[in-house]
């Protein structure tokens, strides 16, 4: 072998050496947690160390960007198949709302709270939250989503009556079988649970771990999921307590609420809205 074909073997070794691994989208991660946030709670006016992950050798720069401000990450270490990257930010007393830009060559992208992404999209941006603090209570806690309706019924004096009152293309409905499946539009069907079912259950939930019970919105709504709330003043007496009632369920052919007696006086009587809180 003579001299040059060494020295282009050389060459060859050392581009190949040189050369960076395909881009790995997959390996880019960050979140909120204090494997990434530290501390994870600060304090207004406190200095923040903000982590993020690519593949090893694998980007050029990562940059942090939080409003007008872009700034370049600092290496931090190589772990396994991970290079980290990191920046200290001080924060102030309003939310922090940032996102991260990754280059590699000529080719860059974002990574926020729905990962990675070509478009920007401030939206989906972490937070940090100066002075917040998550209640021990809730630390590790097993929490349990209930959507009042379909839990139990616990009182069947405070169920939804066929035809109550009219609510997006037709009349509500109390659903007689349990067991039936929801219709397509089942918005305005009720099943008839209530809060007073919930704490009939109350053992049965202990007994299956749960410390947290997490509800769907249960103030003042026409619908099941109650989502679309009227008054956030108060629970809704189909969830709480009727103790005063009357008035008329609508016509089949009726579609004009105002005729709706009987659910006016249940949703807006003192008494009622009172007791359910």
């Amino acid at each position: 072998m003579d001299s040059n074909q060494l020295e282009r073997i050389q060459r060859s070794w050392q581009y190949v050496m040189r050369m960076r691994p395909v881009f790995d989208m997959e390996a880019l991660f960050s979140d909120e947690t204090e494997n990434y946030v530290m501390p994870m709670e600060p304090e207004p006016h406190e200095t923040v160390t903000i982590r993020f992950r690519t593949a090893k050798n694998n980007v050029d720069a990562v940059y942090f960007i939080s409003g007008a401000d872009r700034l370049i990450m600092q290496f931090e270490e190589s772990l396994g198949d991970f290079d980290y990257y990191k920046i200290e930010i001080t924060v102030g007393e309003n939310p922090l709302h940032y996102y991260f830009e990754i280059q590699t060559g000529k080719f860059r992208c974002f990574y926020n709270k729905r990962g990675v992404s070509r478009n920007l999209q401030e939206y989906y941006a972490f937070a940090l939250m100066p002075g917040f603090k998550t209640p021990d209570w809730a630390k590790g806690a097993v929490m349990y989503q209930i959507m009042v309706d379909r839990f139990y019924n616990g009182d069947k004096s405070n169920d939804v009556e066929d035809r109550e009152y009219f609510y997006i293309g037709d009349h509500a409905s109390g659903v007689k079988d349990w067991n039936k499946r929801p219709a397509y539009m089942g918005i305005r069907e009720f099943y008839g649970g209530d809060l007073q079912g919930v704490m009939d259950k109350l053992d049965y939930l202990q007994d299956l771990g749960v410390e947290v019970i997490y509800f769907n919105p249960i103030f003042v709504s026409p619908s099941n999921h109650k989502y679309d709330i009227q008054d956030y003043d108060y629970i809704d007496p189909h969830y709480g307590k009727i103790v005063s009632d009357g008035g008329q369920v609508l016509e089949p052919w009726d579609k004009d609420n105002t005729h709706a007696t009987k659910y006016i006086k249940r949703v807006t009587d003192k008494e009622n809205l009172e007791a359910s809180n």
